[in-house]
């Protein structure tokens, strides 16, 4: 009778998964935070479609600029300014609110992230 060995992850099979999920969980703190910060300002652009569909604000580039300055600070966004969103006439029935934005995140060593974001919604000047 031949006895069979039994053995269980060596200590370089365990160092190998703690680093693997180290890296995973050092990505979703570094770079959470920011697709958090993206997915606010796509709400917020949301909500300015819907507000000015509604009434809530009025059709006007300095009004909409106000609007989502004042979101972006209730929502406790920063590192945006006014002249991060571009507001243009289409044509006589629609503006086109537009940000596009990049952001830069050390993740460790010499290794850094580069997130690209965008997001452009279309709002009716006039009723």
């Amino acid at each position: 009778m031949s006895m069979q060995r039994q053995a269980g992850k060596g200590l370089a099979s365990i160092m190998f998964l703690i680093l693997i999920a180290a890296f995973f969980l050092t990505l979703l703190f570094k770079l959470g935070p920011l697709y958090m910060n993206y997915w606010t300002v796509r709400s917020i652009m949301n909500g300015l479609v819907e507000a000015a569909e509604t009434g809530g604000v009025q059709k006007n580039p300095p009004a909409i600029t106000k609007y989502i300055m004042s979101n972006l600070d209730i929502n406790s966004v920063s590192g945006f300014t006014d002249k991060d969103f571009v507001i243009k006439r289409k044509d006589e029935k629609t503006f086109t609110v537009s940000t596009s934005y990049e952001r830069r995140e050390h993740l460790f060593f010499n290794v850094d992230a580069v997130l690209v974001f965008e997001k452009s919604v279309e709002i009716p000047a006039k009723p």
